[in-house]
């Protein structure tokens, strides 16, 4: 029988989709945080870490030049992670990310072919908009169906590549869809990574605890990150029992956010709030999410992965 306490990554893992670093789902391993280095010789084992926090804003650029670099930057970011030969295949959701992606791979002429998942006629979710994007652009569409059945045959071999514990269901479409990306590409490029570098719903509630800290009932930093997640945290009350729930010290998820703590409570000169979230989002939930439910389950069916938005 788990304790509480080593029982706590595997609600971490349930309730905000991941097991946040350096804890994993398995007794007595560990894992390291993103960005950080583990260095081993006879002498010592070191530990650092190797990216910027944050960095500066400028503040004397308008609306217009930030709109103007940031396509820049993505359109170089394509451009750099393009291969030099081999077959091309993009995941097209239909959302603003995942179109761009495949826009910018499409107007340098090479050759690429869409990949998108459905559900089903009663869950069209974005599919209407893909299948646009895809004409519009000119490119072969391949649209793949999961139904239940499919979808739980996938579990089990897309859990074995997976690691560590991952509760979020896309992981397996992903799997699946990889899958069929697999017979006929060698790279394929996705849109995901564009919700940490560059905002997203689950941040307003970060920034309304922050401007509202010093009211008596505004909840911390960490309450109102695991607000935003809509798992098992709100089922809490069903999923553990009494006596649980009685001997459970809230307090513990308090450190789901250290790993990465210096992005909130030190700031950087000529920084600002909204800029160490982004940091603690590219690292907490990109590196222990996005990076793993994309990543693996591209690497499974021995396809390289190009995430442009979030290099």
């Amino acid at each position: 029988t788990l304790s509480l306490h080593d029982a706590l990554p595997i609600l971490q893992g349930l309730i905000v989709g991941y097991v946040p670093a350096p804890r994993t789902a398995l007794l007595g391993v560990v894992q390291l945080r993103p960005g950080e280095a583990l260095t081993i010789s006879a002498e010592r084992v070191t530990r650092r870490r190797y990216f910027a926090v944050e960095e500066r804003i400028n503040r004397r650029r308008g609306l217009v030049g930030s709109a103007r670099q940031l396509d820049s930057e993505i359109t170089a970011a394509v451009h750099r992670a393009l291969p030099a030969r081999g077959r091309i295949a993009a995941f097209l959701s239909g959302g603003i990310d995942s179109s761009l992606v495949l826009a910018r791979v499409r107007e340098v002429g090479r050759a690429v072919q869409a990949f998108t998942l459905h559900f089903g006629d009663h869950l069209p979710g974005e599919l209407r908009y893909a299948r646009a994007v895809a004409k519009h652009l000119n490119v072969p569409h391949h649209i793949i169906e999961l139904d239940a059945q499919r979808f739980c045959d996938g579990i089990e071999p897309a859990l074995l590549h997976l690691e560590d514990l991952l509760s979020e269901p896309i992981a397996v479409p992903n799997f699946l869809l990889a899958g069929e990306a697999a017979r006929h590409a060698d790279v394929v490029f996705t849109g995901e990574g564009g919700d940490p570098p560059f905002g997203g719903p689950k941040n307003l509630g970060m920034v309304l605890a922050q401007t509202y800290r010093d009211q008596p009932l505004s909840p911390s930093l960490s309450q109102a990150y695991l607000d935003a997640h809509h798992h098992l945290w709100d089922d809490l009350d069903i999923a553990l029992t009494k006596e649980a729930r009685a001997r459970f010290d809230w307090a513990c998820f308090e450190d789901l956010l250290n790993s990465s703590q210096e992005c909130l409570m030190r700031p950087q000169p000529g920084g600002t709030f909204v800029g160490r979230l982004m940091a603690l989002n590219i690292a907490l939930k990109g590196g222990s999410n996005i990076l793993v439910k994309v990543a693996k389950m591209v690497s499974a069916h021995d396809l390289a992965l190009r995430s442009p938005l979030f290099d």
